[in-house]
């Protein structure tokens, strides 16, 4: 045993040496051009480890082609604004491994077939030795496969699979965001594909929120009317209320962008914006003169405009000629606390505990009342006279209903009396 393992660790540092050797002539870099490498490091590597299994095309599945070494992993596809809005089916072309369109997946040329390997005799593994060592690996023929293709396909390289460009549709969900990745199966490869969406110069997007600006004249700002807008899936008609200042905002509920990841759609919110004419003729300067001379509460002065009807520019002092509108107030609105706002507040913040406290309150309360002693708020002097007169009602009742027990008593005497009995005293008298 001893005597194996120390010719073993001689093999070792023998094979070291050699190794090293091999390495050393490979690596020597020219020295005024006389000294050059004759070794392949490729050749050099086969020399050290051998051929077995370390073949690159045995570590491919598929051959490589004129469209690229393998299948696509991620691709970016441009959108548009309204494209990412509505959702779209777009066209790519992207590199798949897919079976080799000449061969079908037999690896074989036209006409030819697969034979049983004999190299490794239909085992699928080689057995060969270096030296004191033997070693198994896969048949360097026919990898593994236990079939030896003699003519293998060119398209392929005897693989049966190969990297092919194709054409793919991809389906873009409504309300995509920039930059947002989603995974798509292609065949049996797995594509992560990024939509880039191209900017808008009229759609502003927050969210599922769509933002716009809609320009509109001075009259339709003062007179109101409609204006017709752009919108992300149909054109909208606004209705312009008079007197509608600069900057107003008209919110157009679920008219934004499709949630992806949640039911529903956002709001369009359309910003007011007053489009000023940049020049006016003259029948159009005579109108808003008159309406200058008519305005009142001017912050400032109006070129034209003989007076000025503010009051607080003609002061002296430098915060009394700035308009109260265009400078900070200082007024301060106090807020006074009522019983009211606290009962209010109190019925918000616990609805349950505040009826049964205030339901307790009124029944205490009118036991309080009606046990008086000194009945100081009236309650039972109106409990006693509300009894009195229910008792007053009740008579007059039951007198009526003595009436009626008499008149039915009548008429059942009335009935008790026969014709023969009014008959007789008619013959006594005869």
């Amino acid at each position: 045993m001893r005597t194996s393992v120390s010719n073993m660790t001689l093999m070792a540092q023998l094979l070291n040496k050699w190794v090293w050797e091999e390495l050393v002539e490979a690596m020597v870099l020219p020295i005024n051009g006389s000294t050059k490498s004759t070794i392949d490091p490729e050749e050099l590597f086969r020399k050290i480890f051998g051929d077995a299994g370390f073949k690159s095309e045995a570590f491919s599945d598929f051959a490589e082609s004129q469209f690229g070494f393998g299948a696509s992993q991620e691709i970016i596809v441009n959108l548009k604004f309204t494209e990412a809005a509505r959702g779209v089916n777009k066209d790519i072309n992207l590199n798949v491994v897919d079976t080799c369109p000449k061969c079908q997946g037999s690896r074989c040329e036209l006409g030819t077939k697969a034979v049983k390997c004999t190299y490794c005799n239909g085992t699928g593994m080689e057995t060969f030795s270096r030296g004191p060592f033997v070693m198994r690996s896969t048949c360097r023929h026919c990898h593994g496969t236990r079939m030896l293709i003699k003519f293998p396909c060119l398209e392929c390289e005897g693989k049966g699979q190969s990297v092919q460009r194709k054409k793919v549709t991809v389906p873009v969900p409504a309300g995509v965001e920039d930059g947002q990745t989603v995974r798509m199966s292609v065949g049996s490869n797995e594509v992560f594909i990024t939509f880039k969406v191209e900017s808008s110069k009229y759609f502003r997007r927050d969210g599922p929120d769509v933002h716009t600006d809609c320009a509109i004249s001075v009259s339709q700002a003062l007179l109101g009317g409609t204006v017709r807008i752009q919108g992300l899936y149909e054109d909208h008609t606004l209705q312009i209320v008079p007197c509608t200042s600069s900057h107003s905002t008209i919110r157009l509920s679920r008219k934004g962008m499709k949630r992806v990841s949640q039911h529903g759609y956002g709001d369009h919110y359309v910003h007011i914006k007053i489009q000023v004419p940049k020049s006016l003729s003259d029948k159009q300067k005579a109108l808003i003169s008159a309406y200058a001379e008519l305005e009142e509460d001017t912050p400032g002065q109006i070129h034209g405009v003989a007076f000025d009807r503010d009051d607080g520019t003609n002061n002296s002092g430098s915060d009394k000629k700035i308009h109260e509108a265009n400078r900070e107030s200082d007024f301060k609105e106090e807020t006074k606390w009522t019983f009211f706002d606290s009962l209010s507040e109190a019925f918000a913040k616990n609805k349950t505990n505040f009826l049964i406290g205030f339901l307790s309150s009124v029944i205490i309360g009118f036991l309080v009342l009606t046990n008086d002693p000194a009945d100081r708020s009236g309650i039972q002097r109106y409990m006693e006279s509300e009894t009195g007169n229910k008792n007053s009602i009740a008579e007059p009742q039951n007198l009526v209903d003595a009436i009626k027990e008499a008149l039915k008593d009548k008429k059942s005497i009335e009935a008790g009396v026969t014709e023969d009995d009014l008959k007789e005293p008619k013959r006594s008298k005869g």
